[in-house]
């Protein structure tokens, strides 16, 4: 009994130290990461652009020592000076470079740079932005690891950027990595730029360090303004593998900052347009996620000066019904809010006024739901407003004979607008 004791003593103990052993022998220390916050993905630069830039930069070299109009080969001859023996071999990198591949830009804090022992600024740069061209994101990625002297860790991505010309081509075998690897969270947000995308990852702003946390805090403001959409990684995806339609949040250059507002519209994995920031809104109406902002509108006492209706909360209810073989939406809207300013000089805040005012808001928003609805089944022939969801919920039979055309079917369909809107309280004048 005493031995057989022993030997579960014994089995016990090889049991935890092999589970102890076990448990941390690929752990990598903290100091030995290269957190990754951000990462722009581009096109390279194509080979004409590339041609033009060094023949615009070599014309001005040689202009500048006393010629008067380089010829060709003068330029040749100066470009074949720049890398290797000849011009024809830089073209010929430079083409097969470009060819199907992507460049790609990671952000990464530098974290003794951003604060100092006492709180404060530790100085230097912040951040740390490499970037590398290769076929996919996942090759690139490998390959800069041929320069960091750190295991690049997906755990804190926040922000993946696209720049529109890939977006328009098809961003689905790109995000493929990020969606099957288990370091990169779900809840990663998704940008699309006319500029280059690395040029807005590495743009430096004055209230934050960190760029990619800085557009993903713009996001978490659109209670104030909802004009401009978000969605994650784990939602676009989602999206893309049902064909479904996706609006993504626009960035771009603000002078002194950037500007989140607008979205681009995508019909599966492609982006098909761009929506401006009342566009915006006015399709977050029809989806039921306004959760904020403001409506400007006419004073019904004195015609020429506005009034201000702010939202407070708002809800979208979506009907559907087949009528003579024509499909049919009603779409609901309510909202309750505040007069937050008057551009008039009247004082006649009685329920006449306000009820005016009510009715404005009420036209303003259906007219502007009506207008980027239009935009959506004529220009774009893409449902991102849910209107597929709702017919697959409830008339699910229906729904079976024209998914496979959808976007076809809902550029056909008739959608009426009904707005309710009513003002709680009109503030009071000190």
């Amino acid at each position: 009994m005493q031995r057989l004791f022993k030997l579960a003593l014994v089995g016990l103990i090889i049991i935890i130290i092999t589970g102890i052993v076990s448990g941390c022998w690929d752990r990598i220390e903290i100091d030995k990461r290269l957190f990754v916050f951000g990462i722009a993905i581009d096109e390279p630069k194509s080979v004409q652009k590339k041609i033009e830039e060094l023949e615009k930069r070599m014309k001005k070299e040689l202009k500048q020592k006393g010629n008067e109009e380089p010829t060709l080969s003068e330029v040749e001859a100066k470009l074949a000076e720049l890398e290797d023996p000849s011009f024809e071999e830089i073209i010929e990198r430079t083409e097969r470079r470009s060819k199907g591949q992507v460049r790609l830009t990671i952000e990464a804090p530098i974290v003794r740079n951003l604060a100092g022992s006492d709180g404060g600024s530790g100085g230097g740069e912040p951040s740390w932005s490499p970037a590398t061209i290769a076929s996919s994101p996942f090759e690139a990625l490998r390959q800069l690891t041929t320069r960091i002297n750190r295991r690049v860790y997906l755990g804190h991505l926040k922000a993946i950027i696209f720049h529109e010309k890939l977006a328009r081509r098809g961003i689905q075998g790109l995000l493929d990595f990020f969606e099957r690897d288990n370091e990169v969270q779900r809840r990663v947000k998704i940008f699309v730029s006319k500029k280059s995308a690395k040029h807005i990852l590495i743009r430096k702003i004055p209230v934050e360090q960190v760029t990619s946390t800085y557009l993903t805090g713009i996001l978490k403001n659109k209670i104030e303004t909802s004009r401009l959409a978000d969605i994650d990684i784990g939602q676009l995806m989602i999206n893309m593998h049902t064909n479904a339609g996706s609006l993504v949040p626009r960035v771009r250059d603000g002078g002194t900052d950037l500007k989140v507002a607008g979205s681009a519209v995508f019909r599966g994995d492609k982006m098909v347009g761009w929506l401006g920031e009342v566009e915006t809104r006015a399709a977050l109406w029809v989806r039921g996620d306004v959760q904020g902002g403001d409506v400007v509108v006419q004073d019904p006492e004195e015609p020429g000066k506005e009034t201000t209706y702010e939202i407070r909360n708002a809800q979208t209810m979506i009907k559907s019904r087949v009528k003579a073989g024509k499909l049919i939406f009603e779409v609901q809207i309510g909202t309750e809010g505040n007069i937050a300013e008057v551009g008039s000089d009247t004082n006649a805040m009685n329920d006449k006024y306000i009820k005016a005012i009510e009715e404005n808001v009420e036209e303003h928003i259906e007219g502007r739901t009506l207008d980027v609805i239009k935009k959506a089944q004529q220009e774009f022939q893409t449902d991102f407003f849910g209107f597929g969801e709702q017919l697959r919920r409830h008339q699910p039979q229906y729904w079976k004979k024209v998914k496979e055309s959808w976007h076809q079917e809902f550029a056909d369909a008739q959608v009426i607008i009904k707005a309710e809107v009513n003002i709680r309280r009109i503030g009071l004048v000190k």
